[in-house]
């Protein structure tokens, strides 16, 4: 594991090897029997044999295994020339002798200058206005002044047979040939591979001359079919030799992506959201589909390594991985997988036929980038990695739980994390799930579990409430009283929703009895249950809060839950109503459900009318303030969703005893603090304002 004494282990770029002890594929054998056939063979008229192979094959780490054998007594000189740095048939012709000469005059062998020495006059005469300063764009490696010019003159006019004959004579004094190696020539365009052939038939003949190719056969082939001649009858006329680097075996192949896997996690101290069962699929579905050699393995390894590094500890590492070799040799795929994120993570909530038409569209359009090796590939990747999206590829449907889950794991089928995963940027959403994580962990401490959620923001805090119900499966039944005692006491500082959506139920109280109640099921018979809303009952501080839980684990119409037993219910509903009745809340501003409990006293005692002699203003407010809501309506045109602050006037009318009560009540309020924000709508109703049904236009009594 990596830590701050331990630096990174490093991964291996995308070299070829350069001697038979980092031959992991087992070539260095068949690599040297190749070159010791070269030996054997007359190399007196020249020679021109392949290393042949597809791009990624390892032709270039095969011709270095191969230079091993060349070095033994008596050695070979090898020169390697780089087609890549020049273009056109001139200046490859031109500058290949260059280079040529001046690598030999290097070497310093016996023979090697004056082989260099006809050499340069050879290209003299094949590239004329390279020696013009004035005209040749290389004038700055020009070897001759002025003068020379008249020189070559005189050569040109002898021709240049007779310096291609200068060179052979040489070229066949020397005891031993050597070996030119020519690597990368697929990587060239169409023209210049055709220049580069041009070449090696130019001069193939020359004496000890070896001319060592590596390409990938079909590429060149291609390229040299012009003119009605077929590029594999091109090169049978001038490779004599060849040897076809083979496919590396899959178990081979298998073996290198673990490892380079393994060196890659090991930057992780705790890949914590590794799943086995998944990765099976992904490992033989996505990824090694996408892997055909080492250079794919080495390309993966080092593009992925940062991201891994990155998110490897916030984000499943399964997901990481498949994601990543798609990036890597699908890029065209991933960037369409970035434009649908509410495609791949939408689960369908809103069931809206033309919304599933939409989303079904894109994903056609998605897969008519996959060629049919890809489609099965594509496929898996969307079964594994996105399951929201089976419903539009194979009528498969997920549901909330399932959502939950996918979120617990930390995967990209869930928005958030398929966002932090394109964007790198923690989004809000995000950031409230993460928190619910942690408080997941403390569940059975009160203590740090309510600083926890404490030190969330006030306005984020319902969404981190929310967040808690996807780790239900984890609960545990030491975590019931601890985490509802600290649920029920927060209940005044959870800040709802400040624009909700038309659909938008969601409110602190529900949210938090919405746990509340998971918690309460995970303890299996009812005296535990019983026993529980014992010990959570005598820590609540606050009205609001017992009168929560004694309303959901009760048989109340509609909110209670039936989780003890009747008389059970019954005794604490009483125990509540004469508590409330004796000793009104000591901190009314921290109450958020008073005209809810003091209904409840009504519905129970229905000749008590609860706040008609209660004269304290702070509790009066609170009481109004905790009855107003918001009658939300909308038109379905497409504009905003229009909301009507409203109050249960008549009920208020009842727990008062009667409207003049009221009034007297509302007085005290506007008498003690007269710029209580709750009095505006309270004068509203004073002055005949009635809500209409549907809560987005007025009534009053002289409406016609």
């Amino acid at each position: 594991m990596a830590n701050e004494d331990t630096p990174y282990e490093q991964i291996p770029l995308d070299v070829p090897i350069e001697h038979s002890s980092q031959d992991v594929l087992g070539r260095a054998h068949a690599a040297q029997d190749f070159a010791k056939t070269i030996r054997e063979l007359d190399a007196r008229k020249g020679l021109v044999v392949g290393v042949l192979g597809p791009w990624g094959h390892g032709k270039s780490s095969f011709i270095n295994l191969m230079g091993e054998e060349f070095a033994k007594e008596p050695a070979l000189t090898i020169v390697e020339f780089n087609p890549w740095m020049f273009s056109g048939t001139q200046q490859l012709a031109e500058f290949f002798f260059l280079e040529l000469s001046a690598e030999l005059r290097i070497k310093k062998e016996p023979g090697f200058d004056e082989v260099a020495q006809k050499i340069d006059e050879y290209a003299d005469v094949l590239a004329p206005l390279a020696i013009i300063p004035w005209v040749g764009g290389w004038w700055d490696r020009t070897r001759k002044a002025f003068g020379t010019i008249v020189a070559w003159r005189k050569t040109r006019r002898q021709g240049s047979r007779t310096e291609r004959q200068k060179v052979s004579d040489a070229l066949s004094q020397l005891e031993h040939p050597i070996v030119v190696v020519v690597d990368d020539i697929d990587r060239l365009s169409s023209d210049e591979i055709r220049d580069m052939f041009k070449l090696v038939r130019l001069t193939a003949s020359f004496p000890n001359l070896i001319y060592l190719l590596a390409f990938d056969r079909g590429r060149v082939e291609q390229a040299l079919s012009v003119d009605g001649v077929t590029g594999r009858s091109y090169l049978e006329k001038i490779v004599l030799l060849s040897y076809d680097v083979p496919q590396i075996p899959v178990e081979l192949l298998r073996s290198h992506i673990f490892a380079e896997l393994n060196r890659i996690l090991g930057d992780l101290d705790d890949p914590r959201y590794f799943d086995q069962e998944r990765w099976n699929h992904i490992y033989f579905e996505v990824i090694e589909p996408l892997l055909h050699n080492i250079r794919d393995v080495t390309r993966f390894a080092v593009s992925a390594r940062t991201t891994i590094r990155s998110l490897g500890k916030q984000v499943s590492v399964v997901d990481l991985i498949a994601m990543e070799a798609i990036r890597v040799f699908r890029p065209e795929i991933y960037f369409e997988l970035a434009d649908m994120r509410g495609e791949l993570t939408s689960i369908g909530h809103s069931g809206l036929k033309d919304n599933k038409t939409e989303i079904k569209a894109r994903y056609d359009e998605l897969f008519k980038l996959a060629d049919n090796h890809f489609k099965p590939i594509l496929t898996a990747l969307i079964e594994q990695v996105f399951p929201a999206g089976r419903q539009h590829i194979s009528n498969w449907g997920y549901g909330i739980h399932d959502e939950n889950k996918w979120r617990r794991d930390h995967r990209l089928a869930t928005s958030h994390y398929l966002s932090l995963y394109f964007d790198r940027v923690i989004p809000s959403g995000l950031r409230e799930f993460r928190t619910a994580e942690e408080a997941s962990e403390v569940f059975d401490d009160e203590t740090a579990l309510t600083k926890l959620l404490r030190g969330v923001p006030r306005g984020e805090l319902l969404d981190v409430i929310q967040g808690l119900e996807a780790y239900e499966p984890e609960y545990r039944p030491e975590d019931v009283v601890p985490t509802s005692v600290a649920l029920l006491n927060l209940l005044p500082e959870i800040e709802p929703n400040p624009n909700p959506g038309f659909l938008d139920i969601m409110t602190p109280d529900l949210a938090v009895t919405r746990v509340v109640l998971r918690l309460f099921r995970r303890l299996e018979n009812e005296t535990d249950r019983e026993k529980a809303t014992t010990e959570v009952l005598a820590k609540v501080k606050t009205v609001s809060g017992r009168f929560t839980l004694i309303h959901m684990v009760g048989y109340r119409q509609g909110v209670g839950h039936k989780l003890v037993s009747e008389k059970f219910a019954e005794e604490i509903e009483n125990a509540f109503i004469d508590g409330l009745l004796a000793t009104p809340p000591k901190h009314p501003e921290k109450e958020t459900s008073l005209l809810r409990a003091y209904l409840f006293v009504n519905q129970l005692r229905p000749d008590v009318a609860p706040l008609a002699k209660i004269k304290k203003a702070a509790l009066l407010e609170s009481v109004f303030s905790s009855g107003k809501s918001a009658n939300r309506s909308w038109h379905g045109d497409g504009g905003p969703v229009r909301s009507v602050d409203v109050l249960p006037w008549d009920i208020l009318v009842t727990l008062f005893g009667d409207e003049a009560t009221l009034k007297r009540g509302i007085e005290i309020v506007r008498k003690a603090k007269p710029d209580a924000p709750i009095l505006a709508l309270l004068d509203k109703y004073l002055d005949g304002w009635r809500p209409d049904s549907w809560g987005d236009g007025d009534r009053d009594g002289d409406d016609d």
